[in-house]
């Protein structure tokens, strides 16, 4: 079980080009908490929330996954859940994206065209905004940022099928965005990171647990296109930043080994 007092803090600190240099800005990520009981149950969450708080972030990106699905498990309302994460703040905001594992209940398209599940629609009504496949601009000590979001690359899917497809727009996240101005981009999967344009500074993403289970200290499996390459951490390429969480709960078996959960901290300067 992730127990509360096991979830670790794991610091990142980033100096890019494109930044300005003094100006510090500290995001807080939460990854694949997958809630349920017995495995992940909201005091689990709990305690994630607290520990986030406690580290005075001047922005919370939330990454999906909240659905989970082991075996023997019960999953809370969604109203229940996003209640509880209504609960985080920063000056900057607290902003949303989901990932695959919750497109696989209640998924509708809207009036608008635009796909949504349950998920979408309590998180909504508890005032926690979805940024998926839009942008939105802010402004941290002078510094210019665009905020990008992706839906998920395997809203699609389905269970022990190599089946990539989903619901992200990477061109419509990022439509009308200063290319000289700072990105940051949210991606529930890290693949993205690859096709991604030289405009996005760092991107932020979950998804793979950090493989969950690291015998000799690599993934045993990661549910990627390109292996272990994005599994876990921070992957810099040409002047593009990644960071990749490890993420809370589980997925396929309630284990973790030598990949305990964690909350993400990034530390731009």
């Amino acid at each position: 079980m992730a127990r509360a007092a096991k979830i670790k803090v794991q610091r990142w600190r980033l100096s890019p080009p494109t930044w300005t240099n003094g100006c510090s800005l500290k995001i807080a990520l939460i990854a694949d908490p997958h809630i349920c009981t017995p495995w992940t149950p909201m005091s689990v969450i709990d305690a994630a929330i607290d520990l986030t708080m406690n580290e005075n972030p001047d922005l919370v990106l939330l990454l999906g996954d909240y659905e989970a699905h082991l075996p023997f498990s019960r999953i809370p309302s969604e109203t229940e859940v996003a209640a509880r994460f209504a609960r985080l703040s920063a000056p900057l905001g607290v902003f949303n994206i989901f990932g695959n594992h919750d497109w696989r209940r209640g998924h509708q398209v809207t009036e608008r065209g635009t796909p949504e599940t349950l998920w979408h629609r309590a998180f909504d009504a508890a005032g926690i905004e979805t940024l998926e496949n839009r942008h939105v601009a802010l402004n941290h000590l002078g510094q210019d940022i665009i905020l990008a979001g992706v839906a998920s690359q395997m809203a699609l899917s389905r269970p022990r099928k190599r089946d990539f497809s989903g619901f992200d727009d990477l061109e419509a996240a990022l439509e009308g965005a200063a290319k000289d101005t700072f990105t940051i981009l949210m991606a529930h999967e890290p693949d993205i990171f690859h096709a991604a344009p030289a405009q996005v500074d760092l991107t932020v993403s979950g998804h793979t647990h950090g493989g969950q289970i690291r015998p000799f200290g690599r993934a045993f499996y990661v549910p990627s296109q390109f292996g272990d390459r994005y599994a876990y951490g921070l992957v810099q390429e040409a002047a593009r930043h990644l960071v990749v969480s490890g993420g809370i709960g589980y997925s396929g078996i309630p284990l973790r080994w030598r990949m305990p959960p964690e909350i993400t901290m990034i530390e731009l300067e």
